[in-house]
């Protein structure tokens, strides 16, 4: 029996395909990474919950990858490169979950990640019993992230 998830990924990844002239760039995670994150969410429901990532030095996109899609920006963080394990940031509620400064977490990911600290390439936070497009507030804050 094919795993849901799996299957979930290929009708995206071809969706994706069909509308790839609309984004700037691709990221790619890996469906193992997608688990874990998709394992997070659903632990922490009612709460959203935010992730990092940061890319994997060694792990290369696939070339068949930027045959598709075209090679990656380098304006954007990561490019070039699967994305790396996930850390949990934050949970809390929709006004909580992605409002913490930097400075107060990153004590908590200074020994695993030394000076960045939680200053992450990437982020990620779910909308429980929401749709699923960007508040204007993610959608500006993807537009910047120090680190």
């Amino acid at each position: 029996m094919r795993d849901w998830l799996a299957d979930a990924v290929e009708s995206y990844n071809r969706d994706s395909f069909d509308q790839r002239d609309r984004y700037p760039t691709f990221l790619l995670i890996p469906l193992e990474t997608l688990r874990t994150v998709i394992e997070w969410a659903m632990e922490s429901i009612p709460d959203e919950v935010l992730i990092g990532f940061d890319p994997d030095p060694d792990r290369p996109n696939p070339e068949y990858s930027e045959d598709l899609f075209g090679p990656s920006r380098p304006s954007f963080s990561g490019h070039g490169y699967l994305l790396g394990a996930p850390h949990i940031v934050n949970v809390g509620d929709s006004y909580s979950v992605h409002h913490v400064p930097e400075e107060w977490t990153d004590g908590v990911f200074s020994e695993e990640r030394g000076a960045r600290g939680s200053r992450f390439s990437s982020f990620l936070h779910s909308h429980p019993n929401a749709y699923a497009h960007p508040s204007q507030s993610d959608a500006e804050a993807a537009q910047w992230t120090e680190g």
